[in-house]
This record gives C-alpha cells, sequence and structure tokens, in this order.
C-alpha cells in the first residue's frame, strides 16, 4: 500500500474481489488443508486457513466452486492467513483438466 497526498491508494495490478470460498491447499507429502478464499484478483488471493505459518512458500490450491487450480507463491503472511500470488505453472493446467477430486459427505477431504 502507498500513500499518496495522505491517503492509502492501492499497489495492487488487479483490484480484489470478496469471495468467500471453500478451498483446498495441497502441499506434495501432506493431507489437504481445508481454506477460505475471502477475497480474490486475476493474480492473487487472500485464504484464511489453520496454521499458516506452516505453509511453504509454493503449494497449490483449489478453489471447490469453480474447480479451479492455482500455483500460489506466499506474498504476505498473518496468523490466521496468508496472501498469494498465482504463479505460472503448465502442470497444475493439466492437472485440473485430468485430475477431478473425490469428496466425501459435507465436501470434506478423507482423513
Amino acid at each position: 500500500m502507498t500513500f499518496d497526498s495522505g491517503r492509502p491508494t492501492e499497489a495492487r495490478c488487479f483490484g480484489r474481489r470478496d469471495a468467500n470460498h471453500a478451498g483446498w491447499i495441497l502441499v506434495p507429502g501432506r493431507a489437504r488443508q481445508h481454506c477460505v478464499v475471502r477475497n480474490m484478483s486475476q493474480g492473487g488471493a487472500m485464504l484464511e486457513c489453520d496454521r499458516p505459518q506452516t505453509l511453504p512458500m509454493r503449494f497449490e490450491l483449489l478453489v471447490e466452486a469453480t474447480g479451479a487450480w492455482y500455483a500460489c507463491e506466499i506474498r504476505q503472511r498473518s496468523k490466521e492467513a496468508v496472501g498469494v500470488q498465482f504463479v505460472e505453472n503448465a502442470s497444475i493446467s493439466a492437472k485440473a483438466s485430468e485430475t477431478k477430486p473425490t469428496w466425501r459427505r459435507a465436501n470434506r477431504p478423507p482423513r
């Protein structure tokens, strides 16, 4: 955030929209982690989740409402959330078209 004439101005390239979508954070070798996509833009998102400090700098995000997959890189971290930037990764789009997650009741992943 920058300040122009004493008022804060948005420094992001793309404006964010409120989303409040359920999502899943996927890290190789770990169980899927539930998150809530609080807001989203063309270039990134704000994700609320349990223990965001344990997330690696890069991971994949699945947004349930749209079925979209994103490769993410953390740009901001707080006690309750992470701000991520979407990064290019050809394998993500291939995975999204090949793999359909199987959800159990209440859209919770198997443990």
